[in-house]
């Protein structure tokens, strides 16, 4: 890394073409220069009922993190909604480990189903992935609490 990309046109094929690779965008630290632990995380996306997204917002703020915080390696979540689709909202579980993540399925105890069945038509995606973050201008002190949800 430590060039900027910029396109130089297209190739003979007809395909567009880079001069220089990407170092990201400007502002961001490099992710080689800070030492941060891996996060794991369970991404589980829910389509609310129609009318039902606040309702949903709020139980999962409230509820649903309350009943995480009670499980083993739980690190802290994130709620994600789509400025698309109002209906579809994504919960974003961080775990210590990689084996927590992939092997605790909150989202099928039958506490969740109870909490959640009249506020969503479905889940319906569920994907563990490991993440890092860089360090953004400003944003070291959001970074620093994230975890401490």
């Amino acid at each position: 890394m430590g060039q900027v990309m910029e396109y130089s046109g297209k190739s003979q094929d007809g395909t567009a073409r880079c001069a220089t690779g990407w170092d990201g965008a400007a502002g961001v630290e490099s992710w080689e220069n800070e030492a941060s632990p891996a996060l794991n995380v369970r991404a589980v996306e829910f389509i609310a009922r129609p009318g039902k997204c606040e309702q949903l917002h709020e139980c999962l703020q409230g509820s649903v993190l309350e009943f995480l915080k009670k499980k083993k390696g739980f690190a802290g979540a994130v709620i994600l909604s789509s400025h698309k689709e109002a209906r579809l909202t994504t919960v974003l579980s961080f775990w210590q480990t990689a084996g927590e993540a992939t092997e605790n399925h909150w989202e099928d105890s039958r506490v969740i189903h109870q909490m959640l069945f009249h506020l969503i038509d479905v889940c319906s995606r569920v994907h563990t992935y490991e993440a890092a973050i860089s360090a953004l201008p400003g944003f070291a002190k959001a970074q620093a609490g994230l975890l401490a949800c």
